[in-house]
């Protein structure tokens, strides 16, 4: 019982609250919100806009990276040359 019925629901309610939260930061509109958070959760998307948001999260972490990268060797233009090299192998 708690598999198909509380797992799913604590499963989505913590989804949305955290895409929510990264949306509202980068200052998304309510309707952005309504209509796009449950489309970006699970295998119910078209596959387009799995693809896309596919890329979108493989974008994000190569900046991810970057960043992490370029804090930790000084945050220099050296150490952002560092990383952008480092990501493109």
């Amino acid at each position: 019982m708690c598999v198909l019925i509380q797992g799913p629901i604590s499963e989505e309610l913590v989804w949305r609250s955290c895409i929510i939260s990264a949306y509202r930061l980068a200052g998304a509109s309510n309707a952005f919100l309504v209509f796009f958070t449950p489309l970006s959760f699970g295998s119910g998307a078209p596959p387009l806009i799995q693809e896309l948001w596919y890329k979108l999260n493989h974008i994000l972490a190569h900046l991810h990276h970057v960043w992490e990268i370029y804090n930790t060797h000084g945050r220099s233009w050296q150490a952002l040359r560092r990383a952008i090299a480092l990501i493109r192998k």
